[in-house]
């Protein structure tokens, strides 16, 4: 994975005034979980929009800042304002590259289910998949094939296959993604299913009725003939 140069300073003043001001001079308050402690740093905020634009997922940082070692780092948290979207906070993670870490991976779909040609709907369920392997193994996303998937079918962690040295640590059998039919669809077959159960139903009971009354007309025949035999 390729490494993105971030240039920090370091920053003194804590509080909600002070990061005020950081935010109005165009910085970032920051800070950056260490393997030997914290460190607490300010990030110019339009550099770090224009390495936003060209990093992938995950990427990794070599953070300069002066009186400090560099660091390689990655994005734990980016807040952002609602309404501006301006970055308000950042909080990086000191990683080593000779040290696995877990870490989450976007997932992407690619092709087309065939379960949506019969009228089924592809459903998102699990958006990252939670992995751990070294900092230079760490995919930019894992890639899944859906073209398989018709209705009623869903797509399983267990069924993922992830690149060597990556280890998955998400539930096996949590459900990434499924194919189902909408609830319109499904009510119309309920009811489809309901009326063909309702004709068998009335279908296997005219013979058991049938067979009563030839049971009850055996019997009436019975009782006739022995009133013929007693008038003899």
């Amino acid at each position: 994975m390729k490494e993105l140069e971030l240039q920090g300073s370091l920053r003194t003043e804590t509080g909600k005034g002070k990061a005020k001001r950081l935010r109005k001079n165009g910085l970032i308050p920051g800070i950056v979980y260490g393997n030997k402690g914290n460190l607490m740093v300010t990030i110019n905020h339009d550099n770090m929009a224009r390495l936003l634009q060209k990093a992938t997922a995950n990427a990794i940082f070599n953070l300069k800042v002066e009186k400090s070692k560099d660091r390689k780092v990655v994005i734990k948290e980016l807040q952002r304002d609602v309404i501006t979207r301006n970055f308000l906070h950042v909080d990086l993670f000191e990683i080593s590259m000779k040290k696995k870490i877990k870490i989450s991976v976007p997932i992407e779909e690619t092709g087309q289910p065939v379960g949506i040609k019969m009228g089924g709907i592809l459903t998102h369920i699990l958006r990252e998949l939670k992995v751990e392997c070294l900092p230079e193994s760490i995919p930019e996303t894992i890639k899944i094939d859906v073209s398989n998937l018709d209705v009623g079918h869903n797509l399983h962690v267990r069924d993922i296959e992830v690149p060597d040295g990556v280890t998955v640590l998400s539930n096996p059998d949590e459900t990434i993604c499924s194919v189902n039919l909408p609830e319109a669809e499904k009510s119309k077959e309920a009811e489809e299913e309901e009326a063909a159960a309702a004709e068998e139903s009335v279908a296997g009971e005219a013979p058991a009725g049938g067979a009563a009354d030839a049971k009850e007309k055996t019997a009436d025949d019975k009782g006739q003939d022995k009133e013929k035999d007693q008038k003899k």
